[in-house]
C-alpha cells in the first residue's frame, strides 16, 4: 500500500472517520518530513522512514496508552530528537507511555519510572529519581579555579579520578560530602564546581545485573522499560 493509504486504513480500523484520518495523517507526515513520500509504497522507504510511518500509525487515533518498542531504531540523531519531543508532548497531555529500550540514556531522558530487566528477570523497578537517589555512592565532582590542590592527601578521601577538568572524589566509608566540602573551603582554594554525582542508569544497570555473559543471545542482554 501507499504510505498515506496505509495510514488512513489504520486510522479507520481504530475508529477514526476516513476524512479525519486522512487529515491527521497528512499533518503527521508533514511534521515528520514525509509529505513527499505520501504517494510512495511503504516498501520503497528507508528503514528510518518506515519507522516514522509506524510511529504515525501508532498515534494517529490519539490513544490514551502508547506502547513503544525501540521506537528510535534506524533514526538519525535529528529524527530521534523530533520523536523524543513528540513523546514528551504526549506525556504532557496525560498519556500513559510504556517505552522499551536498550539505550539507558534515552530512558533517563524520557521516563519517570523504570523497570530494569536482565536475562528475562526483573532486577529493579522504581521511580527513576528515587532509584538514583538510593543508588548514590557519595562521589563528588570538584573543579577548581587554577591548579588543583593535592586532594589525594585529604583525610576522608579514598579515591581520586580525573574526568576532564573535574576531579571525582570518593569519600571513605562514613564520610559525608559536606565534610569534603568543608576541607575544600578550609584549604582556601577557589572553587568553580562542587557537585554530588548522580549515578547514570547505565551504571545502575551494570551494578545490579552485571556484564552480560559472552554466550548470551542479544535478546537476553537486558533493557529498560
Amino acid at each position: 500500500m501507499k504510505v498515506l493509504d496505509q495510514l488512513v486504513f489504520f486510522g479507520e480500523i481504530r475508529g477514526v472517520a476516513r476524512s479525519l484520518a486522512r487529515t491527521r495523517a497528512e499533518e503527521w507526515l508533514e511534521r515528520l518530513g514525509l509529505s513527499e513520500w505520501a504517494s510512495k509504497k511503504v516498501q520503497a522507504l528507508s528503514k528510518g522512514m518506515q519507522q516514522k510511518v509506524q510511529f504515525i500509525s501508532t498515534v494517529l487515533h490519539d490513544p490514551e496508552l502508547l506502547i513503544l518498542d525501540e521506537p528510535f531504531s534506524g533514526l538519525d540523531p535529528i529524527n530521534q530528537d523530533v520523536l523524543e519531543e513528540i513523546v514528551l508532548e504526549e506525556k504532557e497531555r496525560g498519556k500513559t507511555i510504556l517505552f522499551s529500550t536498550h539505550l539507558m540514556e534515552q530512558a533517563e531522558r524520557l521516563c519517570e519510572r523504570v523497570c530494569l530487566i536482565s536475562r528475562s528477570r526483573k532486577v529493579l523497578d522504581d521511580d527513576l529519581k528515587e532509584l538514583k537517589r538510593r543508588e548514590r555512592t557519595g562521589v563528588v565532582a570538584v573543579e577548581f579555579e587554577g591548579e588543583a590542590p593535592p586532594v589525594a592527601t585529604w583525610p576522608g578521601v579514598s579515591e581520586v579520578e580525573e574526568d576532564g577538568d573535574a576531579l571525582h572524589l570518593t569519600p571513605q566509608d562514613g564520610v559525608l560530602p559536606a565534610e569534603i566540602l568543608a576541607q575544600v573551603v578550609a584549604g582556601g582554594v577557589s572553587l568553580r564546581r562542587f557537585e554530588l554525582l548522580e549515578p547514570r542508569l547505565h551504571e545502575i544497570f551494570v551494578r545490579h545485573a552485571g556484564e552480560p555473559a559472552e554466550d548470551d543471545a542479544p535478546s537476553q542482554t537486558g533493557g529498560a522499560s
